[in-house]
């Protein structure tokens, strides 16, 4: 996400699994390959935390996150 999208995040109305989340306007596109927990993986090295190159699956993000920095 560019810079001056990141800065303004554009919510969603109306649009979420429960009541603790939310969805927001994004650009790229979704696929089996390029999924969310690989976005999110690009997002956490971009603030600094190693992370494995794919991470298909939140378990494989957790694992990663765990292997490739000090966390619990």
């Amino acid at each position: 996400m560019p810079a001056t999208r990141a800065a303004n995040p554009v919510l969603i109305e109306g649009r979420s699994y429960g009541p603790y989340d939310r969805f927001y306007e994004g650009i790229g596109t979704f696929n089996a390959i390029v999924g969310c927990n690989t976005w999110t993986s690009a997002v956490l090295r971009q603030a600094g935390l190693r992370t494995g190159w794919w991470n298909p699956l939140p378990q494989s993000l957790v694992w990663s996150l765990r292997t490739f920095n000090d966390l619990p």
